[in-house]
């Protein structure tokens, strides 16, 4: 079994009513509830982080993405007229 910590989180009166109206709408226990939740947000946290850094890659080498091409396309020509038989 998974080893567990035990919290206790002081909640406004009307946030622990909602909790406990979708607790019981899902026939989960309140704690269940907060878990699925807590889970949820620190996987989409982690996967916004991950798309800000990608974004962030993209755009620091989107600059010289036209000199790739250039270079790549210069290469291919290059090799295309090397290694075809006149």
């Amino acid at each position: 079994m998974e080893k567990t910590t035990d919290i206790h989180v002081i909640l406004p009166t009307h946030l622990v009513a909602r909790l406990d109206r979708l607790a019981q709408e899902l026939e989960i226990r309140r704690t269940d509830l907060l878990r699925r939740v807590l889970v949820q947000f620190l996987e989409r946290r982690e996967t916004d982080k991950m798309e800000q850094e990608m974004a962030e890659y993209v755009a620091e080498f989107a600059p010289r993405s036209g000199e790739f091409v250039k270079e790549s396309g210069r290469h291919i020509l290059n090799r295309l007229l090397r290694e075809t038989k006149w």
